[in-house]
């Protein structure tokens, strides 16, 4: 059973335009290999990049763990996800409700 690979709407030309794929290897860094997306994933260092974040099973982010060298097992998901940030508020101060208790 192989390993399955997620990722979320904005990463989805990483995968083909799929949102899951079937993957083999024995730690995220081969998966990423055979996918042949570690270039676009990690910098020049072989770190991944600090706008993604990638989980095993919806564990812990890989950086938390043993990084590319984080082991996988057949039947286990991996997900990629972009960590998105930022935007503009559409309310200005005075449009915002503070309680004044909670």
């Amino acid at each position: 059973m192989p390993i399955t690979v997620r990722t979320g709407t904005a990463l989805r030309n990483l995968l083909g335009e799929r949102q899951e794929l079937p993957a083999e290897g024995g730690t995220v860094g081969e998966i990423l290999k055979h996918l042949g997306i570690v270039e676009r994933l990690c910098d020049d260092r072989g770190k991944v990049r600090r706008h993604f974040n990638i989980h095993v099973n919806d564990g812990e982010e890989i950086r938390l763990l043993q990084d590319l060298d984080t082991p996988v097992n057949d039947g286990d998901t991996v997900t990629i996800l972009s960590a998105i940030a930022g935007g503009v508020s559409i309310f200005g101060q005075d449009d915002i409700f503070f309680p004044e208790k909670l």
